[in-house]
């Protein structure tokens, strides 16, 4: 280490002030290193020590004779100056030149280093100990700076020197990855870089002028711009001392060479010729930069303090890019031609391994992406590269990558020559007697355009990090595969959805790309699209693994063609071909798609993806018997081709169901709302009470409606509509279509293709999940729910009776305290007080009307009769005035200020603390959440009991039979008490992760109060429509279902819903131009609120309809809680609960009554008294009604002033 100091210092100090005496320390320092470096030895070192040392006494002594200003003025400045001997202190400033700050740096470090020379004298640095050296990694590695520190030296001193500098790099580092190669080359870049440290040394001692000195690499410097020059050269020709210097151990070293050793790793052509072609092309790319500026480039001079010249910051601009590039094949890819890859990668990490298995499919859409920003003939070439490197063999996408790195390196090239050179813009005449000539339009045919610099780095980045990354069938988690999905948990089947997300879902996945393609296509292949989409729909899944092979070639054909015609021929030979379509109007060129016609790029993007993915279901179809995804073969096939097979189910999956509407007033519209509708009414019913087949041809009508509502809008939209060939006006606004040109007000055409598609989305993978295996367990849930019954009505009703047996019993203890407390009170009364209240004002302030007596709120103003007799009570208190209430202390607006941020502060804390413990929330749905433990739990017995019987029963009389069965059979019948089933869901509740207890509790909260937010709803719905036909709503909600105790039955439910869907349909239909035509509807005014329109809530002003949505939603839920209770269709009586004759007497035939008796009964039947306090909940509605009065008084209505005050004091 110590030796390796006496180097720094020596380095220091010849470069702190150039001079001759500096010079010549600046030599010893190169020679030293160069010797240190190849480990040269000295027999007469100690000589050499004295011999330094007394030279750098001799400058000491010199110099310090020329601080005396007689001798300093005998001798002349430029002799000092040129020996080094300048003058360290300036008494005088005008008769001497205060030297920089590094004069200063140099003399400490001289100093230092005659001291440590005289301190180690007679010591020989060279004499190396082999064996004790200590073995690092690091150092193996070193060579790799030294390309980085070449290209660096390059570009911070551009000049003819650095150029031959520059180009020498490639031919040195070709093979820098081997020792014996970088043993051969050391000398001469040893020598090379000492060379070029000399020049640049001597030219700081000499000046030279002109822009030839320049390119050269003479430039003249002083002071610190010198040395900062000098610092870096020197740093920069460290690297290759250190290269060498660890070189030389290993060739000095018998062991370590044997040792070092390693078997030869054979490359393919995959791994080596693309990083070869991508840097050579990088290099290329530098010195042609590099050459263009040294060239052509004009050159400034540099001021005193300057020390990097504007050449330098402007190719630092231009060649950026270029050197991260190198860096990174260096770094990467020579250290992979030493080492086995085995040993220099081993991709562990997620990401790697993502990259190992798709960086095949990434390379192939960036590439189209690229053809298709740059339509062109180099463009086309790389597009149907892409397309091998997807679908071929690992050999063949190996030799299709090398052939697109080197395309891409030419194209490089030649868009840089097309850069540097001036082509011409050329207009052709339509005549064609010119010949070929090459201008800038033939140049951007061809593909050669200066505007693609940092794209083709790219993809030569990711073409050369394929053979780093890449490994031959690798495998991304191999681990996961059908069998092992559901055993871990839910981390396994994300794995297993993650891995084979396109096995499973690859054909919903191209059906959904494709239609959404062919929206965005206005020309015929967008109808192309459909019809194949719709024919395949139609197909079974044999029949579609037959023809998808067809089918893949004839879309690859048609692609292949869209870009040849995008590409069309040369523009100057446009006018030279006459061709039968030239004289057709440019949508009809544009809708066949002919040349000579403009293309859009990202349709041609958007439609390669789309051939990718039907490749991969191609290779998904040829694989399919022994996939390690399992069997792909829809359920629907499978029962219909076996009936008798045993169903086997795997477990977890839950149901979602996908619908849609509110489009506005249109035929197709109606359609969609009438089917969902249905689909809403028929409810669970529709998968429990119907077989397999039944309920599945539902959604199917669905999908095919879906997909002919889609077929007549491409149609209108991409053919009718580009051809200028409309429908009359009449059947535009009854099938809600419009073209660009229409005056009809509705929302554009992509918005209304986009409603469909996000339908047929939702369709396809809905139709995707029941034809799995996994929606058989939806089914086997839904009808155990229906052989439950109404159990969850008997849970209910037995809950209700429990509360309202401990709410007796808690009042009945509250009175009898209250009647010991005034028993108590009345026997302390003194006798003296006078006679019994007898008004209710004395029974208010003297009894127990508030549990509170006359002497803690005494009344002011009171008579000298009344307090006299209770004057002798020593427990009456002398009635005071009120002492003056204190004013307080005036406060900055600071301090309020952090009062209101520390109330903020302390509010946000207790929302947070809420959401964290949402214990509060589960005392409110803590008995929703008991009931849905107990159903769940009888129904695991149920399914437990009955097996796979629940799949076979697939109608109502099957299901009935197997609820009696049930309910005879012993291990069901087996009673539990509520005790036992209360501390299961108290566990339930303890074992959830705080996370998701939230999350639970509000899902609980919204199904237990689901009859609270119907109510709520339905006035929001009136509140954002305010019309006649939304007015029998909230009346609904107070005079017939708030009066119903504990709730109203099924005909308020059935009522209400079917009264909102009302609305949603007249709405709709209203929504017409010709029926708001008729009704005047368009020409109505927003100073006109009696209007047909606007009182009947169907005018184009009024919205809502998005809570019309959600009420339904909400009215459709809470009938399922009602159904999944057995309350919905009277199918309990809880009085006969009550009175504990249900379960003995059976079901007793009910008498039969008058609608209005029915209707009537819940209104008039008389309530159980609640121990639950109201009136807190009351001052509650009315304080918040008086704060809507108040801030919203002046939008109530007109006549007043729009004050509160003003207008009940004018009343008063």
């Amino acid at each position: 280490l110590k030796w390796f100091i006496v180097l720094v210092l020596l380095s220091f100090a010849s470069i702190g002030y150039q001079s001759i005496y500096h010079f010549t320390l600046f030599i010893a320092s190169l020679f030293f290193n160069a010797a240190f470096s190849f480990r040269r030895r000295f027999p007469y070192f100690g000589w050499i020590q004295t011999v330094a040392i007394l030279y750098m006494l001799l400058h000491f002594v010199l110099l310090f004779l020329m601080q005396i200003p007689p001798l300093r003025d005998k001798v002349d400045n430029e002799i000092t100056r040129s020996l080094g001997l300048i003058d360290i202190i300036c008494l005088n400033a005008d008769k001497c030149e205060r030297p920089f700050w590094t004069f200063y740096l140099g003399l400490f470090c001289e100093i230092f280093l005659t001291f440590l020379l005289a301190w180690n004298r007679g010591q020989s640095p060279l004499h190396f100990q082999y064996e004790t050296e200590r073995r690092s990694v690091w150092y193996q590695q070193v060579y790799m700076i030294c390309p980085i520190t070449i290209i660096l030296w390059s570009l911070l001193f551009p000049s003819w020197l650095s150029f031959i500098w520059l180009v020498s790099s490639w031919f040195l580092f070709s093979r820098i990855g081997e020792r014996c190669h970088r043993m051969k080359v050391a000398p001469i870049l040893v020598g090379y870089s000492s060379l070029l440290s000399i020049v640049s040394y001597i030219c700081c001692l000499v000046n030279f002028d002109g822009n030839t000195a320049k390119k050269i690499g003479l430039y003249s410097l002083s002071g610190s711009s010198a040395f900062y020059s000098l610092l870096l050269k020197t740093l920069f020709t460290i690297p290759f001392y250190i290269m060498r210097y660890y070189d030389g151990v290993f060739s000095e070293s018998p062991e370590t060479t044997s040792r070092r050793e390693v078997p030869h790793a054979e490359y393919s052509a995959a791994q080596w010729i693309a990083p070869f072609i991508c840097l050579f092309t990088c290099i290329l790319y530098i010195c042609l930069r590099y050459l263009f500026q040294l060239q052509f480039g004009e050159w400034s001079a540099l001021t005193e303090n300057q020390w990097i010249s504007e050449e330098t910051i402007s190719l630092t601009e231009m060649l950026w890019l270029p050197i991260i590039f190198i860096i990174f094949i260096i770094f990467v890819h020579l250290r992979r031609l030493e080492h086995p890859f085995e040993a220099a990668w081993s991709p562990n990490s997620i990401l790697s391994k993502v990259f190992a298995s798709y960086c095949d499919a990434v390379i192939s859409v960036l590439l189209s992406i690229f053809a298709a920003l740059n339509i062109s003939v180099i463009g086309l070439i790389l597009l149907l590269l892409a397309f091998i490197i997807f679908v071929a063999t690992p050999k063949t996408r190996g030799i299709a990558c090398c052939t697109a790195c080197v395309l891409l390196a030419i194209l490089w090239m030649l868009s840089f020559l097309a850069t540097t050179l001036t082509v011409p813009v050329l207009v052709y005449p339509k005549n064609c007697t010119n010949v070929f000539r090459l201008d800038h339009n033939t140049l951007q045919w061809l593909g050669i355009s200066s505007q693609q610099l940092w794209t083709i780095i790219v993809l030569l980045f990711l073409l050369s990090s394929r053979c780093a990354f890449y490994v031959e069938n690798s495998v991304w988690l191999p681990d996961v595969n059908r069998i092992n999905a559901e055993n871990v948990g839910i981390s396994s089947t994300m794995k297993y959805l993650v891995k084979f997300w396109m096995h499973k879902f690859g054909f919903e996945v191209s059906m959904c790309f494709g239609i959404t393609v062919g929206c965005f296509h206005q020309d015929i292949l967008g109808l192309l699209f459909f019809l194949s989409i719709g024919l395949f729909r139609l197909f079974s899944h044999r029949r579609r693994a037959i023809f998808w092979p067809y089918y893949v070639q004839f879309i690859l054909s048609i692609v292949i063609i869209e870009y040849i015609c995008a590409l069309s021929i040369p523009h100057q030979f446009f006018g030279c071909i006459d061709l039968f379509w030239n004289t057709w109007d440019d949508n009809l060129r544009k809708y066949f798609i002919l040349p000579s016609s403009v293309h859009s790029s990202q349709i041609i993007i958007f439609d390669f993806i789309y051939v990718l993915l039907i490749l991969a279901q191609k290779e998904i179809y040829e694989r399919e018997d022994n996939h390690p995804g399992g069997n792909n073969k829809p359920l629907s096939e499978i029962f219909a081709c076996e009936p008798s097979v045993q169903v086997a189910i795997p477990p977890l999956y839950k149901d979602f169901i996908s619908a849609r509407g509110m489009e506005g007033g249109t035929f197709l519209a109606f359609g969609y709302v009438v089917a969902v509708f249905v689909l809403l009414w028929m409810d669970t019913h529709l998968y429990s009470n119907y077989s397999f087949h039944r309920f599945l041809l539902f959604w199917n009508i669905l999908v095919y409606y879906n997909l002919v509502a889609l077929c007549i809008k491409l149609f209108y939209y991409n053919s009718a509509c580009y051809l200028n060939v409309g429908l009359p006006y009449w059947i535009e606004n009854i099938l809600g279509l419009r073209c660009s040109y229409s005056t009809i007000s509705l929302p554009s055409s992509t918005t209304l293709l986009a409603y469909d598609v996000i339908c047929f989305f939702a369709l396809i993978f809905q139709t995707r999940i029941f034809n799995s295996w996994y929606f058989q367990l939806v089914i086997v849930d839904y009808r155990a729910d229906r052989i439950l019954g109404s159990r969850g009505a008997k849970v209910l009703a037995e809950m209700r009776t429990r509360e309202e047996r401990k709410n007796e019993r808690r009042l009945h203890s509250n009175v009898n305290w209250i009647e010991m407390i005034v028993a108590a009170e009345d026997r302390a009364r003194p006798a003296s007080c006078g006679p019994p209240p007898a008004t209710h004002e004395e029974i208010k302030r003297s009894g127990y009307y508030h549990q509170m007596s006359e002497r803690f709120f005494p009344k002011r103003g009171l008579s000298a009769d009344y307090d006299s007799p209770c004057k002798a009570s020593p427990n009456v208190t002398k009635y005071e005035k009120d002492p003056p209430i204190a004013s307080e202390q005036e406060t900055t607006m600071v301090e309020k200020t952090f009062e209101i941020l520390d109330s903020v502060r302390l509010t946000v804390h207790h929302l947070l603390q809420m959401i964290n413990n949402p214990e509060w929330l589960f005392k409110i749905s803590k008995n929703h959440a008991y009931i849905a433990y107990v159903l769940e739990f009888e129904k695991k017995k149920i399914k437990f009991i009955l097996g796979e019987r629940l799949l076979t029963a697939d109608s109502g009389p099957k299901l009935e039979i197997l609820r009696q069965e049930i309910f005879r059979h012993k291990d069901f019948k087996k009673l539990i008490s509520p005790q036992i089933l209360t501390e299961g869901a108290l566990n339930e509740w303890h074992s959830i992760r705080p996370a998701f207890k939230f999350l639970f509790c509000l899902s609980h909260v919204i199904v237990a109060q689901s009859e609270l937010f119907c109510f709520l709803l339905m006035l929001v719905v009136h509140l954002s429509k305010s019309s006649l036909i939304t007015l029998p709503l909230p009346l609904m909600v107070f005079c017939w279902g708030a009066l119903c105790i504990p709730g109203p039955q099924k005909m308020f439910w059935f009522f209400s819903t079917c009264y909102l869907q009302f609305i949603i349909i007249f709405r709709m239909v209203c929504q017409s131009e010709l029926i708001l035509t008729f009704l005047g509807g368009e020409t109505v005014g927003d100073d006109q609120p009696f209007c047909l329109t606007k009182l009947l809530g169907i005018h184009r002003s009024i919205s809502g309809n998005y809570w019309d949505v959600a009420l339904l939603i909400m009215l459709f839920l809470h009938r399922y809680k009602l159904m999944r209770l057995g309350l919905y269709c009277n199918e309990f009586d809880e009085e006969k609960f009550q009175n504990d004759s249900l379960v003995l007497q059976g079901v007793c035939p009910k008498k039969k009554s008058l609608f209005c008796t029915r209707l009537l009964r819940p209104l008039l039947a008389s309530k159980t008294p609640s121990s639950m306090d109201w009136y807190p909940w009351m001052v509650t509605c009315d304080a918040f009604c008086l704060i809507l009065i108040s801030m919203f008084y002046s939008m109530i209505g007109q006549g007043g002033s729009g004050n509160v005050v003003t207008d009940v004091q004018v009343i008063i």
